[in-house]
């Protein structure tokens, strides 16, 4: 309950401003006007939801922090190729202190960032985006967070307790048994032997091959 409330305050100045555009274009379905349903409800779910789906890809060393890095670069970049000023300045910032902690957070992680870091990189990407009225393209590099965000709260929906990590066995990260939509790291690691490094390795390259369909999307 708390990381679903908390993360509201963050969102409150961002409501007071009424930031962003209460229009976005979203793909495959074109110009949308969400009017005064933006400011009060779509920002602070916006805040809420990817907040949460950052932390709730996390758990193995590098995770978190590298597709923090990775998701912020990718929107930093479409930032200065659409002549955006402001989302650049914030999330090329947050990229490069992710950079900077990820030498230390790296398999063996010698820091961890937790709930505040996870989160402050959700919410700085989050602030970014509505900012700069660049929710559509946001969500396409976020996808994975997503996915995995989903698979958690349908097992939650179900009744099924969440059951973050899994087993080692001979060097090979294996799922619990019982899990099988869990998370999207657990779906990875059933159809591939998948060391905690390579398994890092392949969600950062999933969260690349999105930025690079996100920027795809410009050119469309």
């Amino acid at each position: 309950r708390t990381k679903i409330i908390l993360p509201v305050f963050a969102a409150i100045p961002l409501m007071i401003i009424q930031a962003g555009v209460h229009t976005m274009t979203l793909p495959f379905i074109g110009l949308v006007n969400f009017g005064i349903f933006y400011p009060i409800f779509l920002i602070p779910l916006g805040i809420t939801v990817v907040s949460n789906s950052f932390n709730m890809l996390a758990g193995y060393n590098g995770m978190e922090v590298g597709t923090g890095f990775i998701a912020c670069l990718f929107i930093g970049i479409i930032g200065i190729i659409t002549g955006n000023q402001i989302v650049p300045i914030i999330t090329l910032s947050m990229a490069g202190a992710c950079l900077a902690f990820l030498k230390y957070n790296k398999y063996p992680s010698r820091v961890f960032p937790g709930d505040v870091g996870t989160f402050s990189i959700g919410a700085a990407f989050t602030g970014a985006v509505i900012i700069g009225n660049m929710e559509g393209i946001a969500a396409i590099i976020i996808l994975p967070h997503i996915i995995n965000g989903l698979m958690t709260v349908i097992e939650i929906l179900r009744g099924k307790p969440i059951q973050k990590f899994s087993e080692l066995k001979n060097g090979v990260l294996k799922p619990p048994e019982t899990r099988k939509l869990n998370s999207l790291y657990f779906f990875l690691e059933r159809r591939f032997e998948l060391t905690e490094k390579k398994l890092v390795y392949l969600i950062c390259l999933l969260t690349i091959v999105f930025g690079m369909i996100a920027i795809a999307f410009l050119y469309i």
